[in-house]
Formats: C-alpha cells, structure tokens, sequence
C-alpha cells in the first residue's frame, strides 16, 4: 500500500466510478440505490477527509467537492431526488 500516494489513487478510482454512472444515466440504466449509495460514500469520504490530518495536505476535500459536484450533476433540479425517487442526501 501506497500511503504517500493512495489518495490519488483513491481519486482517480472515484472519478471512474462517476464516469461509469453519467454512462448508465445517459443510457437510462442507472437505478436510484446506485446514485444513493454514491452520495452516502462521497458524505463518507468528505468526513473521513475532514478527520484525518494527513489528508489536509492531499487536499482530499477538494476531491471529493469535485466528485459531489458530478454526482449532483445527475440529480433532478431539486438536488435531493433523481428521477423523483429521494436519495440519500447529506
């Protein structure tokens, strides 16, 4: 394990894993448990990033704002729901 380093590799994992969900969306096939689950582990990851004082220095937060930024891209207007369904919203 990379400790130095894993950060990046935790972003570029996450990043991906958007990517995979703007596909799913655009092709009708994303489900609201997807998109939920994806915002609860983004909320997770912003707390984890906010706690650990060794990640300050990576700027994880600003990560995972760019990250939440791309999921709430994939939400109705309101924020809080996708396709009229609630989600998970911190």
């Amino acid at each position: 394990m990379d400790t130095a380093n894993g950060h990046v590799s935790w972003q570029a994992g996450f990043n991906r894993l958007v990517d995979v969900l703007a596909a799913l969306d655009a092709r009708g096939e994303l489900e609201l448990e997807t998109v939920s689950a994806a915002s609860k582990a983004c909320s997770e990851c912003w707390s984890v990033a906010g706690n650990w004082r060794e990640l300050e220095d990576a700027n994880c937060r600003e990560s995972v704002r760019g990250i939440a930024v791309r999921l709430k891209g994939l939400l109705d207007e309101n924020g809080r729901t996708y396709h009229g369904g609630r989600l998970y919203v911190p």
